[in-house]
């Protein structure tokens, strides 16, 4: 990290940064927001904010309930495409271990999305835990007025994601439904856990999908 800094930086920051250097153009549903910095120049944002999906079924929820770890949503990343290679990873690596610090022993998951060209290679490259692709069930996601927006921030900025109220919010409104994600977790925790979360999640571990075998169109994004 010779050279760069992380730091944390503003809602608004990182919402003017994702505008310009992220596929959605937006935070998504982040809260803490995270920034590299070469001589006060931002080459990369990340955002987290609290889960997209209901954590009492899913695995994920209970291996984080047994062994007492917050869950947190990697939301949204952002690198300008000019910077160093491995940018967008250190990163990560190093805002997942401020998270840490702030918030205890952490459960940090993180989605690639396959129509965004994105295979999770940051991910990999920052040593994420790889479990698969999701299986979303009646999800979209939306553009109203003009924006591009999740289901849940559709339900967060307009109340309901109700395809005939939406229309009269916005006549125009568009709604995509989602396709199945590349998922990946990192454990952030003492170390007298780490080792006992890996080894819970070791049956439902996968190797890495690559681009050249997933056969995704090449895009200008970071994953």
């Amino acid at each position: 990290m010779n050279g760069y800094q992380v730091i944390k930086i503003t809602e608004k920051a990182a919402s003017e940064f994702m505008e310009k250097h992220e596929a959605m153009g937006n935070i998504g549903l982040g809260v803490w927001h995270y920034g590299l910095l070469e001589n006060d120049n931002l080459l990369s944002v990340v955002s987290y904010g609290t889960p997209c999906f209901s954590v009492k079924r899913t695995l994920i929820g209970k291996i984080s309930k047994k062994f007492g770890c917050k869950i947190i949503q990697l939301c949204r990343g952002g690198t300008v495409i000019s910077s160093p290679k491995n940018i967008a990873s250190q990163l990560i690596a190093n805002a997942n271990q401020m998270l840490y610090k702030e918030n205890g022993n952490l459960i940090i998951v993180a989605y690639a999305d396959p129509e965004f060209g994105e295979v999770g290679a940051v991910y990999q490259a920052a040593n994420a835990i790889y479990l698969g692709q999701t299986n979303p069930k009646n999800q979209s996601n939306y553009i109203v007025k003009g924006v591009w927006l999740s289901g849940w921030d559709v339900r967060k900025k307009y109340g309901t994601r109700n395809f005939d109220k939406l229309k009269k919010i916005d006549s125009s409104v568009k709604k995509f439904p989602l396709t199945p994600k590349y998922r990946y977790l990192f454990i952030k925790t003492v170390s007298t856990l780490t080792n006992k979360i890996h080894r819970a999640f070791s049956d439902y571990r996968l190797p890495y999908p690559k681009k050249i075998t997933e056969n995704l169109r090449k895009l200008a994004s970071n994953g």
